[in-house]
């Protein structure tokens, strides 16, 4: 358990741009090019989500428009905003290959990424939980025991879901997956007995089921995740 309070020792943002010295060249980048473009998610409620008539909404690209109104503010020139596409696996890759100057969403903050990505100040605190069918009987991580648990890769839920696993000896099989509905529909199949991420995109995944309450959301907080 020890590793896993030392993993999170740390704050966490939701907003992420290119660290150090770059960040000046990625500003100079937005005002030369006259473009911002912004990794977003699109499967991942309430942070990133295609409303009902298929318009991509969230509070993350809310925060990104604010930002965007800044930035035309602060250069007194007109600036194109972009929303990219991003997963857990590619949010970083893209911001340091310059795809994209800035990402929003539900990224938590540690000292790995910050190796090679900065951030803005915290501005949303959640924590790892499990999401099960109603009636399932799992109310904690050690109910999964010998069971199948989905989380998605290249988040810090799933290290964290790992490292308890390997500590607890619980034998779970612990399955990734690149996005929300995906893990979603694994569970709805019963390929797996539980989804564990953050607790509010629990209740966005449950909120955007068809039948809401034939799920719910259960145990302990597992992490926190500024």
């Amino acid at each position: 358990m020890k590793k896993v309070w030392v993993y999170l020792l740390c704050v966490t943002l939701l907003v992420s741009l290119i660290a150090g010295s770059a960040f000046a060249s990625t500003f100079d980048k937005i005002e030369t090019s006259g473009k911002l473009i912004v990794g977003a998610r699109e499967g991942a409620v309430p942070f990133g989500f295609y409303d009902k008539k298929g318009n991509w909404v969230g509070f993350s690209l809310d925060v990104a428009k604010e930002l965007h109104k800044k930035l035309e503010e602060k250069l007194d020139m007109v600036i194109e905003l972009e929303f990219k596409p991003t997963t857990g696996k590619t949010r970083i890759p893209l911001l340091v290959a310059h795809a994209t100057d800035l990402q929003t969403g539900c990224s938590t903050h540690n000292l790995r990424r910050e190796e090679v990505i900065d951030y803005s100040v915290t501005f949303f605190l959640t924590g790892t939980k499990l999401l099960v069918r109603k009636g399932s009987g799992i109310k904690e991580i050690e109910d999964l025991k010998g069971k199948a648990l989905g989380s998605l890769v290249g988040t810090s839920n799933i290290k964290v879901l790992r490292a308890l696993n390997e500590e607890g000896g619980l034998g779970i099989t612990i399955k990734a997956y690149d996005k929300y509905p995906t893990a979603f529909l694994a569970l709805q199949q019963e390929k797996i007995q539980a989804i564990g991420t953050d607790d509010v995109l629990l209740a966005g995944i449950m909120a955007a089921a068809p039948n809401p309450e034939d799920w719910e959301i259960v145990g302990r907080l597992l992490s926190y995740e500024p």
